[in-house]
C-alpha cells in the first residue's frame, strides 16, 4: 500500500514563509556530525 497526503495552504501562508528559514539557510549553515557525536545522541554509546 501507500499513502497520499492533500495539503490546503491558507491566507497568510506569505507572511509565514518571510519569517522562516529557508533550505539554503541550512544548507549554508551545515554541521558536520563525528561518528562518535551521532552514536552519544542515538543512544548507542551509554555514559
Amino acid at each position: 500500500g501507500s499513502d497520499a497526503f492533500i495539503y490546503t495552504v491558507k491566507e497568510g501562508i506569505e507572511e509565514r514563509r518571510k519569517s522562516t528559514p529557508h533550505v539554503q539557510d541550512y544548507l549554508d549553515h551545515k554541521f558536520y556530525l563525528d561518528y562518535s557525536m551521532y552514536a552519544k545522541h542515538r543512544g548507542k554509546i551509554k555514559m
